[in-house]
């Protein structure tokens, strides 16, 4: 059974990333910017990470619209670098995970506070080369769907 996590129509309250690579290739990453949560499959190894970020509401006033405008650029910004620190799957939308407490063998605590997409961004910045950071693709505003990353 699979629940709803990341962002929803009013609000975005996570990032998700789908590692495809077996825990221990990645466990060193993992120490280096913990996620909140992880949710491993016992059958292949491979993972989702949950990163908490500070809420950003998705339904603002006019005046708001701007502001609304640069942190969800700055979220698909943060998602794409992400993706490029774990070689996660950059196909995946980020919507759907395993439901930890309907696995809870599969989960665990990852150590990492939720906090604002700016410190996130900051740290993948100083994890990652120049290389990769120029290599991460994102896209703002985004191709389809509703779903801001």
């Amino acid at each position: 059974m699979h629940i709803q996590v990341g962002h929803y129509p009013h609000v975005v309250l996570r990032l998700v990333v789908d590692v495809d690579l077996p825990w221990p290739q990645v466990e060193e990453r993992i120490h280096a910017l913990p996620p909140s949560l992880v949710l491993v499959n016992p059958g292949t190894g491979h993972f989702h990470a949950w990163y908490e970020v500070d809420p950003i509401p998705l339904q603002v006033p006019p005046e708001r619209q701007e502001t609304l405008r640069k942190a969800l650029a700055l979220l698909a910004e943060v998602e794409a670098l992400l993706e490029a620190f774990y070689g996660a799957d950059p196909g995946y939308n980020g919507l759907l995970s395993r439901n930890p407490f309907l696995h809870p063998p599969e989960w665990t605590w990852g150590g990492g506070r939720g906090g604002a997409s700016r410190e996130l961004h900051r740290k993948l910045q100083a994890l990652l080369s120049r290389r990769a950071r120029r290599a991460a693709r994102w896209s703002w505003p985004p191709t389809g769907g509703t779903a801001p990353c």
